[in-house]
Order: C-alpha cells, then sequence, then structure tokens
C-alpha cells in the first residue's frame, strides 16, 4: 500500500521551483546545466533545493564513460590576471598528457565570492571524473568532491597540503637558495619584499623563513627597516614612498628579495622612478617566471625558476594514479626551483 501521506512529503521540482520563484524550466535548467542561467539564480535553486531536501535525479559522473572529462578550477579575480602567462605550458602539458589517457580537459572559471555547491554543480553537470584546483582553495567543496568519490588534485597551493593531493612547489628551498645567491655575490644587506596574497598565505610565509634562514646561517641579524610591503600591480596605492624611505635610511639593503617577479617588477620600477639602477644601485631576485620575458618592456630579473611544464606531467601522473586506485593516502610533491639569471644581480663589492 502507498503511503499518499509520506509521498506528498517529498519535495518535487515544481515546490523548488515555487519557492525559489522562479519556473520549472528554469529550475529544471540549473540541475541539467542546459540554457543560460544567471549565478544569482542559480545560487537561490541550489540553496533553495538544499533547504528543501530536494534530490534532483541526475546522472553521476562515471569513470567508466566513452569521454572522460577533467575539470580544471580556474580563478579569474582581477588580481590574478597576471598570473595566466606563468600557467600556459603548465596547462597545456596538462591537456596533452590527460588526451593520451583518454581523458578531455574542461576549464571552468571560478571567483573568491562563488558559492561552493554552484561550482560543484557545474562540476557534475559536466560529468567530471577529477578536478585540478589551480591557486584556488575551497576546503568543503574538495571535501564534496572527494566524498562524491570524484578525485581532486591540488596544484600549486600549500594551504591544504596535509589533507589533499597536492603538487607545490618548495617555496621554503627556493627562497633559501635565491637568498644564499645574494650572499655569495657578498650581499650582507637584504631586504623582502612582500605583498598580499590572501588566497595562499603559506607562500609567502615559505618563502620568508627561507629568505630568514639563509640569513641566519651567515648570522645576518633580520633588520626590521629591510621588510617592505608592496601592493600587486593592478592596485592604486604607490609604493614609491616605502621604497624611498627604505633606500635613504642609514644603511640601505644592496639586494631585494621579492616574493615573485610579478612583486619584483613592482620595485624595479619603484626604485627607477626614484633614481636608482638595477643592479647598480641595487640588485633583485625574486622566484616564479610569472613574466613574459619576451616581451620588451619587462626588465630582464634574475629568478628562481619554476619548470610549469614539469608540474602539469606530476599533476597528470598523480591523478592517473589515483584513477587506477595505485594511491590510497594522501601524497604531495613538491618541485625544487632552479636559479635563472638574467642579469639584475651583481657582486656587492663594498658595503660601507
Amino acid at each position: 500500500m502507498i503511503n499518499k501521506h509520506s509521498d506528498k512529503s517529498v519535495p518535487k521540482l515544481k515546490d523548488v521551483a515555487a519557492e525559489a520563484n522562479v519556473s520549472p524550466t528554469t529550475a529544471s535548467m540549473v540541475f541539467t546545466g542546459k540554457g543560460r542561467i544567471s549565478e544569482k539564480t542559480t545560487t537561490a535553486v541550489l540553496e533553495t533545493a538544499e533547504r528543501m531536501g530536494y534530490i534532483h535525479p541526475i546522472r553521476k559522473p562515471t569513470r567508466k564513460s566513452k569521454i572522460g572529462r577533467v575539470a580544471l578550477l580556474m580563478l579569474i579575480d582581477k588580481e590574478w590576471t597576471f598570473i595566466w602567462y606563468f600557467l600556459n605550458e603548465m596547462i597545456a602539458r596538462i591537456e596533452l598528457d590527460l588526451q593520451k589517457i583518454g581523458l578531455n580537459t574542461v576549464i571552468i572559471p571560478v571567483s573568491h565570492n562563488e558559492k561552493d555547491k554552484v561550482i560543484y554543480q557545474k562540476i557534475i553537470n559536466l560529468e567530471c571524473q577529477a578536478v585540478f584546483s589551480i591557486h584556488f582553495g575551497n576546503d568543503s567543496l574538495f571535501s564534496r568532491l572527494e566524498n562524491a568519490e570524484i578525485p581532486v588534485i591540488l596544484i600549486l597551493n600549500n594551504n591544504y597540503q596535509d589533507k589533499y593531493f597536492s603538487i607545490c612547489v618548495d617555496d621554503f628551498q627556493g627562497a633559501y637558495e635565491g637568498t644564499r645567491h645574494l650572499l655569495n655575490l657578498g650581499h650582507t644587506k637584504i631586504g623582502f619584499v612582500d605583498t598580499s596574497r590572501e588566497d595562499l598565505p603559506i607562500l609567502s610565509t615559505d618563502r620568508y623563513y627561507g629568505y630568514r634562514k639563509a640569513l641566519e646561517e651567515e648570522k645576518i641579524e633580520i633588520q626590521k627597516d629591510y621588510l617592505i610591503s608592496c601592493p600587486s600591480g593592478l592596485s592604486s596605492v604607490n609604493p614609491d614612498g616605502n621604497f624611498q624611505t627604505l633606500m635613504k635610511g642609514s644603511s640601505p639593503p644592496t639586494a631585494l628579495f621579492c616574493l615573485d617577479d610579478e612583486i619584483a617588477l613592482q620595485s624595479w620600477s619603484s626604485l627607477t622612478r626614484i633614481g636608482y639602477t638595477i643592479p647598480g644601485d641595487i640588485s633583485i631576485i625574486a622566484p616564479g617566471d610569472v613574466l613574459d620575458y619576451s616581451k620588451p618592456y619587462i626588465p630582464e630579473i634574475t629568478t628562481m625558476h619554476i619548470d610549469m611544464k614539469y608540474v602539469g606531467r606530476l599533476a597528470v601522473d598523480m591523478l592517473n594514479n589515483r584513477l587506477s586506485n595505485s594511491l590510497n593516502t594522501v601524497h604531495v610533491l613538491k618541485v625544487k626551483q632552479q636559479l635563472l639569471s638574467r642579469g639584475s644581480c651583481r657582486k656587492c663589492c663594498s658595503e660601507t
């Protein structure tokens, strides 16, 4: 005998649509991924469905489908636009290596304020078998995906390496070796130029402590006056005054270790505007290679180079091992940085 009361208590699509103030057709398109539905409407429908306990009979992604898809979550927020060139080689390598094992790549743009429920639904609608998250971090989203048996690989994000499979850069060692390069050139007055990378707080911490360890080994005391903050390239704040104060001090630094070469470019520009030359007056080094050095307007900055093709290869290898169930516990691989001299560092003849 059918329990009519029980059946009525189960919410239907039309009930969700009415509660969210949309048509049943619009609500259906939200769940199927068909049509062009605004993010506001999508969020309203998904949150209403969750609140009412509605479960849409959508097909779960399967590893047995003929055409497998892997999602690449990519931040599209303005403060990260400078990073696209840096990621190109890695993305191309990921796409190439995934094709070799029968998987296609789907890039899903995401933003900081986007609800993880919305991102999750996009991944489900596209029937993705796995996810690469590049720089982007969202613990609740990653946990939800893993619980749905959709493996997640984090790339260039050290924040969650204790919980999720990750391909990281060894930022501590890279900063240490970069600072050692300056020390070997005779510099002992070495400043550190930082900036706010809200999504990657550990990146700044690791690079600072790598810099600090190299100085401490030489028994060089960290000078607070040498620690300077520089806004990112999209900021309207002019850092010239900070560099003016730094260089007009009683004992200015002869070299700067910058958080990355985007910040090194800002530092170079400020120092040039206030009358200093690189490397004549001050040397500069930074991790990364996030800039396009083929452009004539980009100065030649010595960097701790990150091999992004190699990062992409490792990411696909890790995913392939996960899909074949050969990895059962969380693995983290760290890529070493290599010195790439472009002439922005010189020997320090005298620091008197």
